[in-house]
């Protein structure tokens, strides 16, 4: 979760672009865990944002809790969404 609104942040507040030329080379270097299976490209990559966007709630938020306050809480899955759609649309014109 903290990636995401890293993502988030990023995006929407300060406007910083990825690097595609470095994200593309961190993929392919990119290490499967127990459990974590990693993507080792673009579109990869875009699915599985795509599948963690679908996928938000308030109640994934539980992570964020103890460092955002109530104001900032409210109404952030929707802007996680909305920025990790543009982020999605991005890679994807790549």
């Amino acid at each position: 979760m903290r990636d995401l609104y890293d993502m988030y942040q990023y995006e929407s507040i300060f406007r910083v672009k990825p690097q595609i030329d470095i994200l593309k080379k961190r993929l392919a270097k990119a290490r499967s865990y127990a459990n974590v299976v990693a993507v080792r490209d673009l579109d990869g990559l875009i699915g599985k944002m795509k599948d963690r966007a679908d996928n938000l709630d308030e109640n994934r938020l539980a992570e964020l809790r103890p460092i955002l306050s109530n104001d900032e809480l409210a109404g952030l899955t929707f802007r996680l969404k909305a920025s990790i759609s543009a982020i999605c649309e991005m890679l994807n014109q790549q």
